[in-house]
């Protein structure tokens, strides 16, 4: 089965993170750019075809499939792994889910959004540089909760 642009793209923000995390619409549509109602459509024809499962409760997460992972693995769909995920920069290995990049940032993150970035940078040492020893999105993050903490009066 061919996926189509959009499908690729879903499939590769959910194969992005690891096989056990589900994500709901609203975070597959931050980690792609793409419209809520493209998502919608896109999951409802993954899942149809077994490459993505649904949880029961509510928010709707969604997970992919083992088969969904070999099908967005193929080298037509491996690109949109990278472009599912815009922490992650091109030349990590195998497009890691955890990027020591700067993050590009379109809007500011909530406090909640804050935390789960920071986790995922647990393991790092703030710096200037592009790896877990140097990782400066951690020293990003830090600056924003910083500023988040002490407003300006």
């Amino acid at each position: 089965m061919a996926l189509t642009e959009v499908e690729a793209k879903t499939l590769g923000a959910l194969c992005a993170s690891e096989p056990v995390d589900a994500l709901t619409v609203r975070q597959i549509r931050l980690r792609t750019g793409l419209g809520e109602r493209s998502i919608r459509h896109a999951l409802s024809r993954l899942a149809r075809t077994g490459l993505v499962l649904s949880t029961r409760q509510w928010p709707t997460k969604w997970r992919s499939t083992d088969r969904g992972r070999l099908a967005v693995k193929k080298s037509l769909y491996r690109e949109f792994i990278a472009e599912a995920t815009p922490d992650t920069a091109s030349g990590d290995d195998m497009y890691s889910a955890v990027s020591h990049y700067r993050i590009a940032m379109t809007r500011p993150l909530t406090g909640l959004e804050l935390r789960l970035m920071l986790a995922r940078h647990a393991t790092c040492n703030a710096g200037h540089g592009h790896t877990s020893d140097d990782c400066s999105a951690l020293t990003q993050l830090l600056d924003l909760r910083e500023f988040n903490a002490h407003p300006l009066p």
